[in-house]
């Protein structure tokens, strides 16, 4: 988010394009990671049923 304009910012593509297959089909060199120390805030994730 911007903090200035407090508009949501979208990341930007790397080129590459995805299909929408079933997790068995997930590359985990695509997968990233990243720290987050935060006492204020949360990542909150959830699964799709």
């Amino acid at each position: 988010m911007d903090v200035n304009t407090m508009e949501k910012k979208m990341p930007k593509a790397d080129g590459k394009e995805f299909n929408f297959l079933s997790e068995d089909h997930i590359d985990s060199s695509f997968l990233e990671t990243f720290n987050f120390d935060s006492k204020n805030q949360y990542i909150e994730t959830t699964q799709g049923i």
